[in-house]
């Protein structure tokens, strides 16, 4: 029992820090492993404002891979679905705590 959690344990610490990956999240030669930056979600943000009746009418897998292979090169259509969903959320729960009484203003 004490070989096996050394065991574990020794895994863990190699992993730590490590992020795997997994084959979907794989990217392309002309895309790089990097965190959002201001300016990226910025540009994003942009567009979308920009062509949101065609993000509303179209198919949404065919808005991400423009955006990705036109607008932010760097990001899968995938990490742009990602963002989009991760800020939408964090919009929501921003608006709802505003909704709130008794709460103060959430920016």
């Amino acid at each position: 029992m004490q070989q096996a959690y050394q065991s574990i344990e020794k895994k863990v610490e190699k992993q730590k820090g490590q992020r795997k990956r997994k084959a979907s999240e794989k990217v392309s030669k002309n895309q790089s492993i990097e965190r959002w930056n201001d300016d990226k979600t910025e540009q994003l943000l942009i567009y979308l404002k920009e062509n949101y009746k065609q993000y509303q009418h179209s198919k949404k897998s065919e808005f991400y891979d423009i955006v990705s292979s036109k607008i932010i090169t760097s990001k899968s259509a995938k990490n742009i679905k990602e963002r989009l969903h991760r800020l939408l959320d964090k919009y929501n729960q921003v608006k709802q705590l505003n909704n709130q009484t008794d709460s103060g203003r959430v920016n």
